[in-house]
């Protein structure tokens, strides 16, 4: 959603010699434009809660290559009963 990110990603990896091996892409994470086990790694930085943390791993599969990886940073509740000091610096 930020392509002032992505940009700068391809410009760092371009210096770094790795513009034929890592590309950013700018997109929804639900609709990836890209051929089916064509990616190496696919990495979510704090959204995938608003789509589904329990269905998007399954929806990524078909994209990512054999041993392929997701990796995603997303503050997530897997229980109901929170500790009171978390709960209130996150809201």
């Amino acid at each position: 959603m930020f392509s002032d990110f992505v940009d700068e990603l391809n410009v760092q990896a371009e210096k770094r010699g790795l513009g034929d091996s890592a590309r950013g892409v700018q997109g929804s994470m639900d609709r990836l434009n890209v051929e089916l086990e064509s990616v190496d790694l696919i990495w979510c930085e704090g959204t995938i809660d608003g789509v589904g943390f329990e269905e998007m791993p399954g929806c990524w599969n078909s994209f990512l290559k054999p041993n392929g990886y997701v990796a995603v940073t997303c503050p997530s509740w897997f229980i109901d009963d929170r500790v009171a000091e978390v709960d209130d610096f996150w809201t």
